[in-house]
């Protein structure tokens, strides 16, 4: 089984396994097929029209519990990690960085000088589903930065990814995943452990016509104005069925 219907980006019309031969950087791990397709099958029930625009209004009720618009909707400088950034990405699971982490992300050392080329060279307006393999790269070098950064004497070894890739998606929301681990598990993306096949899966998720069709139906369903990028707003439809929200 293949991915089907993908829909037309910067690069025309995909169809089928032409999914899987799209631009890459060098070294870059493939997805497979079978795993593309089982992660659309799981991403379309997710979708199911009424329980997707019942859960995008709870997540962005500005009354709930949840981060909702404000993980993307409070300050947010494109071109450094600030203290809003840190904040921000304590709203998604009560995440916190650790003091020497935030010395590192936040002071005058190597790694603060290294995030911030890293955010130079990451464009801000690509999405996703139209990166070219430039693009890619450049992201992938953002978020080995920032993981550097995170990868403090105070915090868990399993922590750094987690955070880096909040952190990340917090930055470049057009561009990378949250990629959350309950919805790697809901995905069957666990094995791999590898976020090279987290963002190709989220792309050709994004290239579906049949769930870019129902993902902007059910943001077009909720009375609520949601302003954040389909990736974003695909990454909480994922993570609401995940959790059974």
């Amino acid at each position: 089984m293949v991915l089907q219907n993908c829909y037309a980006g910067e690069y025309g019309w995909i169809v089928g396994d032409e999914c899987l031969e799209l631009p890459l950087p060098d070294g870059w791990q493939r997805a497979r097929s079978s795993d593309l397709e089982y992660a659309r099958q799981v991403t379309l029930r997710a979708l199911a029209e009424e329980p997707a625009a019942r859960r995008l209004a709870l997540y962005y009720d500005p009354d709930g519990g949840f981060a909702g618009p404000t993980f993307l909707g409070i300050e947010n400088d494109p071109r450094a990690i600030t203290a809003a950034d840190c904040f921000a990405m304590s709203l998604l699971g009560g995440l916190r960085v650790h003091p020497r982490e935030a010395r590192r992300l936040l002071g005058q050392e190597t790694h603060q000088a290294a995030v911030q080329e890293a955010l130079r060279n990451t464009p801000e307006d690509v999405r996703l589903e139209d990166a070219t393999a430039a693009a890619l790269e450049a992201a992938a070098t953002l978020y080995m930065a920032v993981r550097a950064a995170l990868k403090g004497a105070d915090a868990r070894a399993a922590d750094g990814w987690v955070r880096a890739t909040k952190l990340c998606a917090r930055k470049r929301p057009y561009l990378i995943p949250v990629r959350d681990t309950t919805v790697r598990k809901l995905l069957n993306l666990e094995q791999y452990r590898n976020y090279e096949i987290d963002w190709q899966v989220y792309r050709c998720l994004l290239r579906d016509s049949q769930i870019a069709s129902r993902l902007d139906q059910a943001i077009m369903n909720v009375a609520l104005p949601i302003n954040d990028p389909r990736l974003r707003v695909l990454d909480v439809i994922l993570w609401c069925e995940a959790t059974n929200l």
